[in-house]
């Protein structure tokens, strides 16, 4: 019998207050959490860094009281530090590893990688580089001067912004960037009407956490 089977049939204590839960006598079974044991999400944290660095991430890191942050299957509370690993990410200077903190949920399993919200998830160039290429390419300026002043940006790279921008979120989202908006501003936008990072491809689950100030 599968892990996952085997849990269905076990009664639970009432742990979770999830949309997804059945009532199994007097007791609750999180199908959920079964159904996300073991995934892994992310959480923006808001607003952006005011200088990119290792040593400004792991102070917004620091900041968060993760005992106020509610995973994906519903429980607050239930988040703690898990490892991290390391992520390429190329900024307007150079191209370095980012150290990137993990959180489990002691209810469900699931791990959430912890993002500023000058990263976009599954990619490598930071959002404020992303909003200059599609602003450059919707002004027709192009973004010769962008590639000159980021050597470790290629034409192959603003090309396949572009198209995930044309592809996915120009239809519904063009205005987010229209109107000269602030970074931190089309986070939030995106967020409201996506529950998800501006240009985020893949619909992994993205919690959005104010930061505290």
């Amino acid at each position: 019998m599968s892990w996952r089977l085997a849990r269905l049939q076990l009664p639970e204590p009432c742990l979770v207050a999830s949309r997804r839960r059945k009532l199994h006598g007097c007791f609750s079974i999180n199908i959920h959490s079964v159904y996300d044991f073991g995934r892994r999400f992310m959480i923006t944290v808001y607003p952006s860094l005011e200088h990119f660095s290792q040593a400004a991430y792991d102070a917004m890191v620091r900041s968060l009281d993760l005992s106020r942050i509610s995973c994906t299957c519903g429980m607050e509370g239930a988040l703690y530090f898990n490892g991290s690993y390391k992520r390429r990410i190329k900024t307007k200077t150079d191209t370095y590893l980012l150290r990137v903190q993990r959180t489990r949920c002691r209810s469900c399993g699931a791990t959430h990688a912890i993002f500023p919200a000058d990263i976009i998830p599954y990619n490598q160039i930071l959002l404020d580089e992303q909003i200059a290429i599609i602003r450059n390419h919707e002004s027709g300026d192009g973004n010769r001067d962008l590639l000159n002043a980021n050597p470790d940006i290629d034409e192959n790279n603003v090309a396949a912004v572009i198209r995930r921008y044309d592809k996915v979120w120009m239809e519904e989202n063009s205005d987010i960037t229209a109107d000269g908006s602030s970074q931190d501003s089309i986070v939030r936008k995106s967020f409201e009407r996506t529950e998800r990072q501006f240009l985020q491809i893949k619909r992994t689950s993205n919690i959005f956490v104010n930061r505290p100030t």
